[in-house]
């Protein structure tokens, strides 16, 4: 598997709390590390600086086409950095996620958008889908909730439940007093000191996760030039109480493109949705690569005729 998960409950001396170390770290080489500047010009509508949620998504396709090549093949992003931004050019469009230079992407875009990229439009219909937000994110037209998506803000036992699983999950930022980003996760530390299952501030538990504003290892001439980064925000639960928000805070990417490793403090944000795309184990791969084998061969035909019948909010990069 992609991802190495480590979740060791560890005994302390009697009399004293026993407590759990999750380690989990999905594969960095198969992440995407497209920046959402390099739609910031005219042939894409300027969008760039508010592209953080298609340029995200794009990243996690990759992610999910390098992790199941025998399922994807390159048919998700393709394979180069064009690719890439030609995905992310039809994520923006208004018939997916109708990203606005101004006002950014609604949040209940994403799971319609995402569904009919990947399933509607590629026919990969074994792609999972599963997600946590607030119910006043649907309270609008023209998108309903969908079953898989739960009432909430994301949890802990959600990330950790859907990272260890080598899910894409992408992950939305609420700034203080408005606007918002969107990022990629890639991994969870967390030593729970009490073994109580509520991120105190004082365990300094990080998430690890691939940002659009800042996505690359390298930047030749300014420009992303190479393998995916992740950056390390610290995390905990609001009031290191059971089901308070999760809070992130990072040092953010604070310019544009060309690259100059400008960066500033968020401060303290709330973690307000997250999305999660899984992709069918191994085995159903090969079943469904010796389905597509047999359907798509010379001799094959089919015995018959067939077919197969409030407020909305917005995320903003920042204010």
């Amino acid at each position: 598997m992609a991802a190495a998960v480590l979740c060791v409950l560890c005994a302390r001396p009697q009399g004293a709390t026993a407590s759990t170390t999750y380690s989990i770290t999905e594969n960095l080489s198969y992440f995407g590390w497209l920046d959402q500047y390099s739609l910031a010009n005219a042939t894409y509508g300027n969008v760039g600086g508010q592209a953080c949620v298609p340029t995200a998504s794009t990243n996690a396709m990759t992610y999910l086409q390098n992790l199941a090549p025998g399922y994807f093949g390159s048919n998700l992003t393709g394979t180069t950095y064009a690719d890439w931004m030609a995905a992310d050019a039809t994520l923006v469009s208004p018939s997916y996620m109708d990203t606005s230079s101004v006002n950014g992407t609604f949040y209940n875009h994403i799971p319609y958008a995402m569904n009919k990229y990947m399933v509607a439009d590629k026919g990969f219909s074994s792609v999972q889908f599963s997600g946590m937000f607030p119910d006043s994110y649907w309270d609008s037209y023209p998108y309903n909730k969908p079953g898989y998506v739960t009432s909430g803000t994301p949890t802990s036992a959600f990330l950790l439940s859907s990272l260890g699983s080598n899910q894409a999950v992408v992950f939305s930022i609420l700034y203080n007093p408005s606007g918002g980003h969107e990022l990629l996760a890639g991994g969870l530390n967390w030593i729970d000191a009490n073994d109580d299952g509520i991120i105190q501030e004082a365990e300094n538990a990080t998430l690890s996760f691939v940002d659009p504003l800042d996505p690359s290892a390298t930047y030749p001439g300014g420009d992303p030039g190479g393998a995916a980064k992740f950056t390390q925000g610290h995390i905990w639960n609001s009031g290191n109480l059971s089901g308070g928000a999760l809070l992130i805070n990072y040092s953010q990417y604070a310019g544009s493109l060309p690259y100059s490793g400008n960066y500033s403090a968020t401060g303290i944000t709330t973690i307000d949705t997250a999305f999660a795309m899984a992709v069918p184990e191994p085995l159903t791969w090969l079943l469904l690569a010796l389905g597509l084998a047999v359907v798509f061969s010379p001799r094959w035909r089919p015995a018959s005729p067939g077919g197969c019948g409030g407020t909305m909010a917005r995320l903003f990069r920042r204010q």
